[in-house]
C-alpha cells in the first residue's frame, strides 16, 4: 500500500463523515421549516416572535449545494483511483 492510496481512502471516509452530517442537517433544516414561529421570552417578561420560514430556505439551499460539491467531489476521487 502507498501513502497516497491511504491519504485518498482517507479523504474519501472524510467526505463521506462530511456528507452524512449535511443528511442529519437537512433534516433538522426541513423539521425547522414546518414551524410557524419562535417564541423568545425576554427578561422584562415580553415576547419576541420570528418565522424561521426565510433562514430555513436559506439553510436548505446552502446545504443542497454542500451535498452536491461533496458528491461530484467524491465522484470525481471515486473514478480518479480506479
Amino acid at each position: 500500500m502507498s501513502k497516497s492510496w491511504f491519504l485518498g481512502r482517507l479523504v474519501i471516509i472524510i467526505l463521506i463523515v462530511i456528507l452524512c452530517f449535511d443528511l442529519v442537517s437537512l433534516y433538522y433544516v426541513l423539521d425547522l421549516y414546518t414551524y410557524d414561529e419562535l417564541i423568545d421570552y425576554l427578561p422584562d417578561n415580553s415576547l419576541k416572535s420570528a418565522s424561521p420560514r426565510n433562514i430555513s430556505i436559506i439553510l436548505f439551499f446552502n446545504i443542497l449545494i454542500n451535498i452536491l460539491q461533496l458528491s461530484v467531489c467524491m465522484i470525481y476521487r471515486y473514478f480518479a483511483l480506479h
